[in-house]
């Protein structure tokens, strides 16, 4: 996450928030079943949100963090199905991705020890409406 967590910008053309929590329904993807959320360091937030709005743009990217016990293999087994909900999955090596380039879902899935850690990613961006 960005080191400015937990601030609103605000000017006449932009509007910039940046929080370190989030919801986990704002990825559009459910917690991986019986995992828990990451335990949160100094430089690696479990969770966070940026939102940006301006007249030529917006963009919100949201990101949360879990881990369980559970291999690697069967929890990309698991977001698989998950995600194609939205769309064709695509990726390989411990990343998938679902949907258009602006309106994204990945996931990402490592090793971490005796554990295998999740992130949880939604990005949309759009242009504004024409008029």
């Amino acid at each position: 996450m960005i080191g400015i967590a937990g601030c609103a910008v605000t000017t006449p053309d932009v509007d910039v928030r940046v929080t370190e929590s989030t919801d986990v329904r704002e990825t559009g993807l459910r917690p991986y079943p019986g995992a828990r959320l990451k335990n949160a360091s100094d430089e690696d937030h479990k969770a966070g949100k940026v939102e940006m709005s301006a007249p030529v743009f917006g963009l919100k990217i949201v990101s949360v963090k879990y881990q369980t016990k559970d291999p690697a293999d069967k929890v990309l087994a698991f977001y698989r199905s998950e995600m194609s909900k939205y769309g064709k999955v695509r990726g390989q090596k411990g990343e998938l991705r679902a949907g258009p380039d602006d309106d994204l879902r990945v996931v990402t899935v490592k090793p971490a020890g005796a554990e295998t850690e999740i992130t949880l990613v939604y990005a949309w961006a759009a242009e504004p409406d024409p008029k």
